[in-house]
């Protein structure tokens, strides 16, 4: 049985032959008098055609008869009745009649074909739209948003996606419009479960109301498709359209899993070349002073008596010095871990830079051994509102990178001024060495975690920590830190850029002026 709809929809096509039909009879009526009635057939001839055009086969082979029976009834002798007496009008009338039952279906054929050709540009056209769409999506939630809209767009009604959730089960929280009750949902969580393998596209459940597909990949279930039935969607382009739709989603689906994998893998690569590298560094970094922490004690402990005043003096400033080291490396571990943590908290405060320069310098001078450290602060700089200890710790840690990777005897010197920017007022710290300088395409990577470049001033073994400790501490503070050559000469420049806050007030705060001044620490 028909139901209202589909009523509906076979009634109007042949209401618009009839009205048609009258049509050309009104038009007809108002000519038969001023033209031979045979040349009246061509008016019903061009209603047949419209209806043809405009509609379907069925229609047109009824405005087909209705038209002859209108010639008929109205233009042909006697008039008033379905009799012809005439041969020559009954020739005609016959004529028009086998035209019309050709010409009829032939146009409708035609425009059907016309409008699958229609279809299938349509249907071509979302499927690009949707290709590009999931070219750059790398997200599965991206990608089935965009299959839900291509596929509104070709259906003409919304469709749902509902996802799958652990254990390959349906997810119907996913069902945004809960267009599904529960003995639907029943019935198909019952189809998705008589199946062991999936194909995209497939159809796992069809019943008179909706279209239940499913958007795999590899066997994987990524999810169902509910699509209403409706007439649209019944016929064969839209069917394949559809199917085509689905395909591509699978695919898209399966490379996002795909590269969800290599990005899992590569991670716990990366991770486990980070403990080696991590177990290395620690294991080479920490044994070096304890082996000398260990000789300098032994030697203290069994030849104490025989030794000078001024050896044994000399190995425990040897103890003293590694023990430094020692507690370098463990400071340098602790901060790349708060770091990395995200356990760093700023406890800013006003404190002057000289001050910040005055306490490293402290820390470094037994570092400094045979080389010449010089220190230019420029006059009236700003007071910095920072965690003061972390910035003497960045400032340390380049400092001892340039004494480390800087020949003997050679200068390593810290430039302090204020520059004003784009971003408003900075603090500008450089740091100059005479060393081999670092190559371009290292730049980058030696601010990460125990990288180690191959030559350059990276040539002594390190930890790799000092540079990343430096950028995560700087960074917090809303700076940067670049690695340049050395302007005149062989080398390596550091430059640290600090902001200078705004809220400092007026230039009370600043630290008065005075000249440049140059200090000098040298070593044994």
């Amino acid at each position: 049985m028909l139901s209202r709809p589909e009523i509906r929809r076979f009634v109007r096509p042949c209401v618009i032959a009839l009205l048609l039909t009258a049509i050309a009879t009104l038009i007809g009526w108002a000519l038969h008098g001023s033209m031979h009635p045979v040349n009246l057939v061509l008016i019903y001839m061009a209603a047949v055609i419209t209806t043809a055009v405009y509609t379907s086969t069925a229609p047109a082979v009824l405005s087909a008869f209705s038209g002859f029976l209108a010639f008929n009834f109205f233009f042909t002798a006697p008039r008033g009745t379905l009799l012809i007496s005439e041969r020559e009008e009954m020739l005609t009338a016959a004529l028009f009649l086998l035209i019309a039952l050709l010409v009829g279906p032939l146009a409708a054929r035609l425009q059907v074909k016309i409008r699958t050709l229609e279809v299938r540009d349509i249907a071509a056209r979302i499927e690009l739209q949707l290709l590009e769409k999931m070219s750059a999506a790398i997200t599965p939630m991206e990608i089935m948003v965009a299959l839900q809209a291509a596929l509104r767009e070709l259906v003409g009604l919304q469709c749902v996606v509902v996802r799958t959730g652990k254990e390959g089960k349906l997810d119907w929280s996913s069902d945004e419009q809960n267009v599904s009750d529960a003995a639907q949902r029943k019935a198909i969580e019952g189809a998705v479960a008589k199946r062991d393998e999936f194909v995209s596209a497939e159809t796992l459940l069809s019943t008179e109301f909706v279209l239940v597909k499913a958007l795999a990949d590899a066997d994987t279930l990524f999810a169902v498709v509910l699509v209403p039935t409706t007439q649209k969607r019944d016929s064969e382009s839209h069917q394949h359209s559809i199917d085509i739709l689905l395909q591509q989603a699978g695919l898209a689906l399966g490379r996002t899993r795909l590269l969800t994998d290599l990005a899992r893998e590569r991670l716990e690569k990366e991770q486990e070349l980070l403990r080696s590298s991590l177990l290395s560094s620690v294991s080479h970094d920490f044994r070096t002073p304890l082996t000398a922490m260990i000789g300098a004690t032994t030697t203290l402990m069994e030849m104490g008596d025989s030794l000078t005043q001024e050896q044994q003096k000399e190995l425990l400033e040897s103890v003293l010095s590694e023990a430094e080291r020692l507690n370098n490396y463990t400071q340098n571990l602790l901060d790349m871990t708060r770091l990395g943590r995200g356990e760093l908290k700023l406890e800013r405060s006003w404190v002057s830079i000289e001050e910040i320069i005055n306490i490293t310098l402290k820390r470094i001078r037994p570092l400094v051994e045979s080389h010449q450290l010089l220190v230019a602060m420029a006059s009236g700089l700003p007071l910095l509102r920072v965690h003061s200890a972390l910035i003497e710790q960045a400032i340390f840690n380049v400092l001892h990178n340039a004494l480390k990777f800087s020949p003997a005897h050679s200068n390593v010197q810290l430039n302090c001024r204020a520059e004003k920017n784009e971003a408003g007022q900075m603090l500008v710290l450089e740091v100059l060495d005479e060393g081999q300088g670092i190559d371009e395409s290292e730049r980058d990577k030696v601010f990460k975690m125990f990288h180690t470049a191959d030559k350059g001033d990276r040539r002594v073994a390190g930890s790799g920590l000092g540079l990343a400790i430096c950028k995560g501490m700087i960074g917090a503070h809303g700076g940067s830190v670049v690695i340049e050559n050395r302007p005149g000469g062989p080398g390596c420049l550091v430059r640290m850029t600090i902001p200078v806050s705004d809220q400092q007030g007026d230039g009370s705060m600043a630290i008065p002026s005075g000249e440049e001044t140059d200090e000098h620490d040298s070593g044994d």
